[in-house]
């Protein structure tokens, strides 16, 4: 398994040095790039030894995919124009959690919200296959959004879609701090693509002797025949001063799980 750092790209020198095997990006941050910005930031990623294999935050929280306000349009028109930079640099895989975009409004139909919520996500698809990227659909914990609040529930729209480029990501925090268990890991561990980790009740950097578990995370993921990307996504409190040992703390975890 490879160990990633959510962060920005101009940190990827430091991650490389820190032991990383690749940075997760924003794609909001990608997506406000000037293009002579953007150039920089290839220039980089070029000079670099480690690449954005990944990237997070996939729509702005003002996007509507469900309700009366959802406009799928505008969804493929921003993926249209972020999606060719993001596999520019180098990413291959695009977490979907965006919880604000994909929230049901209240008081709207749930199956028609659904129904939306399939229907968005086949043009995610078809913009991610058209530039080589997979989707990776991230359950969020039900303090975040009101759908897609499971692995199993993940696993279910995977299903719907029905698409080879959109598939499932599992979030170790998120997993901590809804009591989920690894029931829905085991039913759709097939089709993860990427994975997610920090503290599982406070979303922290993981560090040797906190009580988070990883070591029993990892083993689930090796049962399933997971064998990609884990990203921390915490709260980092001294980069230079937590990263360097989280690395190689997890590293110990991935390769012991191979």
């Amino acid at each position: 398994m490879k160990i990633g750092i959510c962060t920005a790209i101009e940190n990827i020198e430091k991650a490389q040095a820190y032991g990383f095997d690749y940075i997760e990006v924003g794609v909001g941050a990608i997506a406000n790039l000037t293009e002579e910005e953007f150039s920089s930031a290839l220039e980089k990623v070029s000079a670099a030894g480690i690449k954005p294999e990944a990237a997070n935050g996939m729509l702005p929280g003002t996007f509507h995919i469900c309700g009366e306000e959802a406009d799928h349009e505008e969804v493929r028109s921003y993926l249209e124009h972020v999606f060719p930079r993001l596999a520019a640099l180098g990413v291959t895989r695009v977490v979907f959690g965006s919880g604000g975009a994909r929230r049901i409004p209240d008081g709207f139909c749930r199956e028609k919200a659904w129904e939306q919520l399939v229907a968005c996500s086949k043009i995610v698809a078809q913009v991610a296959e058209k530039n080589g990227i997979t989707i990776a659909l991230e359950p969020l914990n039900v303090r975040e959004t009101n759908v897609i609040n499971s692995v199993a529930e993940g696993g279910k729209l995977v299903d719907e879609v029905a698409h080879k480029n959109f598939l499932l990501l599992v979030d170790y925090y998120h997993l901590g701090i809804d009591d989920e268990g690894y029931d829905g890991v085991k039913s759709y561990g097939s089709v993860l693509r990427h994975a997610h980790i920090a503290h599982p009740k406070i979303r922290t950097v993981p560090k040797a002797g906190d009580e988070g578990g990883y070591e029993e995370f990892f083993a689930e993921l090796k049962a399933v025949g997971y064998d990609e990307r884990v990203s921390i996504e915490g709260h980092i409190a001294d980069f230079d001063g937590e990263l360097p040992e989280a690395s190689k703390y997890l590293k110990g975890f991935a390769v012991s799980a191979c």
